[in-house]
């Protein structure tokens, strides 16, 4: 029996090709994952994709939260803390 995960997380190294990682989003939808938060850390964004929804681009300047929709109930995680350096 095959099954998709709920959520899945890429986090998007230097090296990566955009056009992969949108390839990779778009296997995962196909696959039936409802939540995927794509992970840029060098620009501090998260990209959110969810089944026929928009995509969200949440910025740790904006001061943006993760949420875990009803993937997560409840969840919400602040982008400063995603990427908190420390000193």
């Amino acid at each position: 029996m095959n099954f998709a995960p709920d959520l899945a997380v890429e986090i998007v190294s230097h090296g990566d090709r955009t056009g992969e990682v949108l390839e990779k989003v778009d296997g995962y939808l196909t696959a039936g994952v409802a939540l995927i938060w794509v992970v840029y850390p060098k620009k501090e964004l998260v990209y959110v994709f969810r089944p026929n929804e928009p995509v969200l681009i949440l910025h740790r300047k904006n001061g943006d939260t993760l949420l875990g929709y009803d993937v997560l109930p409840g969840f919400k995680l602040g982008l400063d803390t995603v990427f908190e350096i420390e000193a």
